[in-house]
Parts: C-alpha cells; structure tokens; sequence
C-alpha cells in the first residue's frame, strides 16, 4: 500500500491558506460583534427577514416585547403565518417599494401584538444579503402611545372649541330653550352625529321644562 505524505510545498500553501482564513475571521469579527450588539440591544424592534417567502430568521428584544411573542413562536414563522400586518395590501406594497427601491424609511404601517392589540410603527428597511440571499434588515419604531397622546389632545382641543362657540353662541342670552338649541346645532356639527336632543328638566326631574333637537336636515328645530 502506497502512503500519500504531501510535499512541503503543499503543507505551505495549506498553512498560507489558513493563515488568510483566519485573517479574514478577524477583520470580520469586530464588524460582526458590533453588529450583534447593535442588533441585540436597539432601543427599537427589529426584524431579519428572508425576503422571497417573509421567513423571520432573527428579531431583537424590543421586537418581543412590542409583540408579545417568544423568540420561538417568531424565528421560523413567516410573517404571514404571524398575522403581523393589519393591512395585508400594505405589506405588499412595503414589499414591492423595497424590491424597487432597496430602502424604504419611516414608513407608517400598523402590526398586530400576539393578543390582538394594534401596534403602530415607523418602519424602515434596507436590503441585505445573508448567505447569498437577499433578506430585508427592518427597524419599527412604535408609536402607539405617541399617536394615542395625540388622538386624545385633538378629542380635547376638540372639546374645547364645541365649548367656546357654544358659549360665544349663547352670550348674553337668558332663554334656556335658546342655549339647549345652539348647544344641539354645535354638538350635531361638531360630532356630525344624525340626531341631537338635549332637555332640562324640573327639580324633581319629574317632567322636561324645555327640551330642543337638531337634525342634519333641520339646522334648528326648537321643541315645546
């Protein structure tokens, strides 16, 4: 039996060739730890998913936690599978912008939480390349409590209007049934509500004394 030994020139290049190996591993590896920390620690959600069939191959904990799901009930799934998106035409759109553009930034898009709850997010998302394949790198930032902040500071300022034109309306006036009928008109316009009937009654609030109404059709229709 023939033993194969390998000469020493090929013992050299062998080693040449780890050494280069080896090499790249360690130009690589800071990039790759600073990612993983980028990653693993962003303030916002963060997902890594294959772009031909929404595969969720990594998300962060910020992710978990706005989602309410396990690593495990999301690594594996597709997004579909998940029922993340509220809006499923909107994520085809997302998906087409991004297959055009390769970036897409602070889109507003709303994501369903494992119990059901809406999420709103900003998302932006670039295209990477994982193992030859293109996935996208998508960062939402939530701002559910930002946009429900702001849906109750326009109910207020809203509030606040109807009050300040139903007492500039009323000025000066001691008719009852005057204020009961312009606090109607101003409440049907401002909630654009089909009827509106307001009554004041007695001490005993046996019987209404003065009672009005207001309909889209009728501006002002003042009742016994």
């Amino acid at each position: 039996m023939t033993t194969y030994s390998p000469s020493d020139s090929e013992l050299l290049a062998e080693l040449d060739n780890l050494r280069r190996r080896v090499a790249d591993l360690e130009a690589t590896a800071p990039e790759t730890s600073l990612f993983e920390t980028v990653f693993r620690t962003n303030p916002d959600a963060i997902a890594l998913v294959r772009l031909r069939d929404g595969l969720c191959v990594d998300v962060n904990e910020q992710f978990l936690r706005i989602s309410g799901y396990a690593y495990e009930e999301v690594v594996g799934q597709t997004d579909t599978e998940l029922g993340l998106w509220v809006d499923v035409e909107q994520r085809g759109r997302f998906e087409t912008a991004l297959r055009q553009g390769g970036l897409i930034e602070s889109v507003p898009a709303q994501f369903r939480a494992k119990t059901g709850v809406p999420v709103t997010g900003l998302v932006s998302a670039s295209i990477i390349s994982v193992a030859g394949e293109a996935h996208a790198l998508a960062v939402i930032k939530d701002i559910t409590v930002w946009q429900q902040a702001e849906m109750e500071l326009r109910r207020q300022n809203r509030r606040l209007e109807l009050l300040n034109r139903i007492v500039l309306a009323v000025a000066g006036s001691t008719e009852p049934d005057h204020v009961l009928d312009v606090a109607c008109r101003e409440l049907a316009w401002a909630f654009q509500v089909p009827r509106v009937t307001a009554m004041m009654f007695s001490p005993d609030r046996a019987t209404a004394i003065v009672s009005a109404e207001c309909q889209p059709d009728r501006v002002s229709d003042r009742l016994g």
